[in-house]
Parts: structure tokens; C-alpha cells; sequence
């Protein structure tokens, strides 16, 4: 990974860095095709703060791999047809991720919320019409005059091998060292404790009827070792359970989802819900949820299945890697998150064996239940421009239910409403389609009339609902809604970012707090 802080210090400078990975790997893919035939393998792409290159197969041939294409990059001139080409292509996929799974955005916006800096493809549409070949050379050997390099050399290599592959960007490119100062780390914007944060925003798809609620409830820094792992049993003992009552017993959605999401600085349990419910009532029900699974399960489960929920995550924490590749990546993202903490998951395996069931209570109690007075959350909406009419709203719209059992002889749904019916029209459809059904005819005209009514009706009943919920949860802080995401983001704190663990080298096992 060679690092240099031009990379990330504008909108601008991240995406010429993306189109020089793109370039760059275009250029040399007639020329290392048989070198991919024979077992070789190379990846290039833009990280954080620079470019990441990536070699692997026979260990003999990695050097000569790596120095074949760091020389091309150090060479490397703009075609002006083949830059317009991956121009074109980047274009066209920023502009079709409008058309992405609502619960795909729901999750990008609140990646954005979290994150010091962010340069969202709204950002780089606006600057890619102006984006020219002479701009990419120009900005090339600004990239490479200084740089950090880091390398994770995993494999059949010896300590000199690795050195020496290691050292090659300085050779090639002659980089100016960057101090340790320069290096930007990923940080984060602190959710704080006693917030209630919504960022609602509408889908663009107009032909989607899905909303979605990406629901994040930060818990504490990830390098607190009691945070972090009672996060992890949280997870475990939760996932299930958010699955069943969510999905399959409300049936809000076929999309449940439930993870932690570890970052430098903070950590967080996640909910994501993707529904053709209101997303302020699926937030109400993840809200239900929560409160439930403290009183009906985390507080009446037994000693003997909580004991199974920690030795289950013990298990998966000290699990042997499947391959090669899954022990790389696993040193990989340590390095990227910058904790170099490669061995924390035996020490996290020895932490969650020690914690009790009261401690997972407090936790609960403090971090996560929706009647905390210091539970910090945030949520972002993402809501379809025609979120449908429930269905059981639908089905009570008979001239039985509003009182009229004589409508029906006036008022006969013909095939074309039962299909209106069953294309799951908003209200301001369906109130259109109920009205253009009136003929004149005092029965009829005053039967429409009472469905309108009755539809009124049970939608404010379902309003009503949310706010029931809202008081028998107990919920401390009502939401503060944004529409407005830089409004949002600048009202949040920045967080520190990560720190190399301690004697990372040493065993984990020698020093481990006490929970």
C-alpha cells in the first residue's frame, strides 16, 4: 500500500487516484495475460490514501510481478480513448446506483454519517464531466514524488525476499518520506450518547415501492476491550431473534439484518430492515423489538444457554483459517483499521469467557434498550416516493367495513380494481383511483365517500400505533429528523483514530484486563 495524503485531501485528488488504479490495470492487462495463464495474479486498486497493489502465485515470480508494474505506473501515459472509455463506465455505475436495493443506500448514507471524510458519487458525478487525460498525467508523478509504503508479505518468502519486495516503490519511484504526522487516519464522527438522529432521505428509483431503515446504535470505542466484546456476544445472542420477530413473525420485510459494525474510533450493533412499510414504523418496530428481547429474553435466559451463546462465539473467535487467502485478509484488515491487532481474537476469545450475565444486562440497559437516557443512535430513512398502503388497510376497505352492507349493489369491484387493488398504490393513488369511481349515483358516490373516510381513519390509527409504541418502549429521546446530511454531520464530534495495540508482537495472552 503506498500512502500519500494528496490522495485524500479532495474530492478531486480521490478520484484521479481511482482513475490512475483504473488506468493502470487497463494498460497492463494484455501485457501480464500469460503471466495470469502460468498461476500469477495481481490486483490495483485506490485505498483510503493511496493505491494498493496486490501480488500473489509462485513465490519466484512476485518480485519480477510487482517491479513490472510499479514501473508501468512510473511510465504510465494517458490514452485519451481508453481514459473516456472507463470514464463512460464510471459514470454510467454512480448514476445506476440510484437504482440499487433501497437498503444498499440506507446503509451508504449512514457510512457517510460516520465518517470524517466522505466523497459520496454524488460528489464525483459533479466533478467527471470536467475530468480530463492531461489532469491524470499531471497528477501522477505528484502522487509518486512521496509516499509511505506499507506490505504484508504472507508465504513461502524469506525475511530478506520480503524486504526486498518491499522496498521496491523507493527504488522505482524515488519517494520522499512522509512523515508520521502527514498520514491521515480514518476517523470517525462520534454518535453521541443521548442522541436520537434521523438523516431521511427519498429514494430516487420512482419504480421501487420499498423504503429501508439502516438503525445504528454506537455502543463505545472498538478499542475498548469490554465494549468490543460484549458487542460481539450482544450480536450473537441477538441475531436470531431480531430475524425471527422482524421478518418472519411481522413480516416487515424479505431484508433483516442484524451485525456489528467495528470502525477505528466506534463500534455499533446494526439493524437494517428493508420494507413496503413506512420507515418511521419499521423504526418503531426495531425500537418494539429491542425493548422485548431485554424483558423476554436477555433477562429470563437461563444460565446454561447463555454459557452456550459464549462458548459459540468462543468457537468462531479461535476458528482455524480456511485458506491462505482468509488468513491474509485477516492480517490485511488489521493493518488497514491500523490497530495491527492480529492476535485479538484469541485475547477477545479469553474476554467473552469471563462475562456474566448481569454485566451483558447493564450493557443492555445502558447502550442498547430505547428507554436509555445515554443510548447514542442514529438511523437513516430511506423512503420510496410511493410507499404502498399497508395491505391489511386494503382488506378492510369493503362496503361491510365502513357500515354499507347495501354499497355493494351499487359497488361491484370489477377485475381492473381488484388489479389496481393488488399493484400496491400509495394513498394519494388509491384516494385518486376511489374518487375517478364515483358516477353520480347518490349510493355509490356516498359509499366512496365512507372508504375514503375509513382509509383515513386507519392510517391515523396506524400513526397512533407508533406512538403507542413509542410510550410502552418508554423511549427517552424523540427523534431529531435531517434532510440535510451536512447539517447532520457537522453536529457531530470527531472521534480519535486508531492506535497500534501495545507489544502487538507479544503474546495476547500475558496482559489481558479484567471484565
Amino acid at each position: 500500500m503506498l500512502r500519500n495524503p494528496i490522495a485524500i485531501s479532495t474530492c478531486l485528488n480521490s478520484l484521479k487516484t481511482y482513475f490512475i488504479s483504473r488506468l493502470l490495470k487497463d494498460s497492463m492487462n494484455e501485457r501480464l495475460y500469460e503471466a495470469e495463464l502460468a498461476g500469477l495474479g495481481y490486483v490495483v486498486g485506490s485505498s483510503w490514501d493511496g493505491l494498493v497493489f496486490n501480488v500473489e502465485g509462485y513465490n519466484e515470480k512476485l518480485h519480477l510481478l510487482m517491479d513490472t508494474i510499479l514501473k508501468e505506473l512510473k511510465q504510465l501515459k494517458v490514452d485519451p480513448q481508453r481514459f473516456q472509455i472507463l470514464k463512460d463506465e464510471s459514470e454510467r455505475a454512480w448514476k445506476n446506483f440510484v437504482l440499487e436495493s433501497p437498503y444498499s443506500h440506507a446503509a451508504y448514507w449512514m457510512g457517510s454519517i460516520v465518517s470524517e471524510v466522505h466523497y459520496s458519487y454524488e460528489e464525483k458525478l459533479g466533478l467527471l464531466a470536467d475530468l480530463k487525460p492531461q489532469d491524470i498525467e499531471t497528477f501522477i508523478p505528484e502522487l509518486l514524488s512521496r509516499g509511505f509504503v506499507e506490505s504484508l508479505v504472507h508465504g513461502n518468502m524469506t525475511a530478506l525476499e520480503a524486504k526486498e519486495i518491499s522496498a521496491l516503490p523507493q527504488q522505482i519511484f524515488g519517494l520522499a518520506p512522509v512523515a508520521s504526522h502527514e498520514l491521515k487516519p480514518v476517523l470517525p464522527r462520534l454518535i453521541s450518547p443521548g442522541s436520537n438522529l434521523v438523516y431521511e432521505r427519498p429514494l430516487a428509483d420512482p419504480s421501487n415501492v420499498n423504503s429501508a431503515v439502516d438503525y445504528y446504535l454506537a455502543v463505545g470505542d472498538m478499542a475498548d476491550d469490554g465494549v468490543r466484546t460484549r458487542l460481539m456476544l450482544l450480536n450473537q445472542m441477538l441475531q436470531e431473534s431480531c430475524f425471527n420477530r422482524l421478518r418472519t413473525k411481522e413480516q416487515l420485510g424479505y431484508i433483516v439484518r442484524s451485525y456489528t459494525a467495528m470502525s477505528p474510533g466506534q463500534c455499533a450493533l446494526k439493524i437494517i430492515v428493508q420494507s413496503e412499510r413506512d420507515p418511521v414504523y419499521v423504526e418503531s418496530r426495531i425500537e418494539d423489538f429491542l425493548h422485548w428481547f431485554l424483558h423476554e429474553k436477555l433477562v429470563p435466559m437461563s444460565d446454561q444457554e447463555f454459557e452456550e451463546m459464549k462458548t459459540s462465539l468462543v468457537n468462531k473467535a479461535v476458528e482455524d483459517f480456511k485458506n491462505m487467502s482468509d488468513e491474509t485478509s485477516h492480517y490485511w484488515m488489521h493493518i488497514k483499521a491500523g490497530y495491527y491487532a492480529f492476535e485479538q481474537r484469541f485475547a477477545d476469545a479469553e474476554m467473552i469467557k469471563g462475562l456474566s450475565k448481569a454485566s451483558m444486562e447493564e450493557f443492555y440497559r445502558a447502550r442498547i434498550c430505547p428507554s436509555s437516557e445515554q443510548r447514542a443512535k442514529c438511523s437513516t430513512h430511506i423512503v420510496s416516493l410511493h410507499v404502498p398502503v399497508p395491505s391489511e388497510v386494503i382488506r378492510e376497505l369493503t362496503p361491510a367495513a365502513v357500515g354499507d352492507e347495501t354499497g355493494s349493489e351499487g359497488f361491484q369491484p370489477s377485475p381492473a380494481d381488484m388489479t389496481f387493488l393488488q399493484s400496491k398504490p400509495d394513498r394519494a393513488a388509491l384516494e385518486a383511483y376511489l374518487r375517478a369511481k364515483k358516477n353520480g349515483a347518490p349510493q355509490v358516490d356516498s359509499l366512496i365517500d365512507n372508504l375514503l373516510r375509513s382509509l383515513d381513519t386507519s392510517l391515523k390509527l396506524l400513526d397512533a400505533q407508533i406512538s403507542k409504541t413509542r410510550q410502552d418502549v418508554h423511549l427517552a429521546h424523540f427523534p431529531n429528523i435531517f434532510h440535510d446530511i451536512a447539517s447532520l454531520k457537522n453536529g457531530l464530534q470527531i472521534g480519535p483514530g486508531a492506535k497500534p495495540v501495545p507489544d502487538w508482537k507479544s503474546s495476547p495472552l500475558s496482559s489481558l484486563p479484567k471484565l
